[in-house]
């Protein structure tokens, strides 16, 4: 019995600090003003993935597209060097992150920085992203700590 008040406290912690972080940084201006007016595109099959990243996203004053597959991003015909980071979801149907990326590389020659979204958590299967082209990751659901430090080295 004990241990089930531990457990539900513990999680009832990790809510309220998860919930003030995120309102610390929705209150932070420094975010919108430091990525206002820059553009990430996301690429996820998963609408409620998109959603949480495109709100996260929009926390920092970046401006959002999606699309919800790779194959949907093939017939598309955008401007790929309008976003400065492409955002990827690792495990899609039809074609996976890995493939997506690639195509993205035949498209364009001049690719911005590609991060990949996981729900992986092992260095190895990170590893393997990043040796495949990524360059970086991400675990899903995202983390502002995280994210904090991909932002970070790529905007230094």
């Amino acid at each position: 019995m004990i241990y089930i008040i531990i457990f539900f406290s513990a999680i009832l912690v990790l809510v309220l600090l998860s919930k003030n972080n995120t309102k610390k940084f929705a209150n932070d201006p420094t975010y919108k003003t430091i990525y206002s007016g820059k553009k990430i595109l996301v690429i996820d099959d998963n609408e409620i993935n998109i959603k949480a990243t495109r709100n996260i996203l929009t926390i920092y004053g970046f401006s959002v597209d999606y699309f919800m597959s790779g194959e949907e991003l093939k017939n598309a015909n955008i401007d790929l060097n309008q976003y400065c980071i492409i955002m990827i979801d690792e495990l899609m149907p039809n074609m996976n992150g890995i493939d997506t990326l690639n195509m993205l590389r035949m498209k364009t020659d001049n690719l911005p920085p590609v991060i990949a979204l996981t729900t992986e958590d092992k260095l190895e299967a990170k590893l393997k992203l990043i040796n495949n082209g990524f360059t970086d990751v991400l675990s899903k659901p995202i983390k502002n700590e995280d994210l904090d430090v991909v932002l970070f080295q790529l905007f230094k």
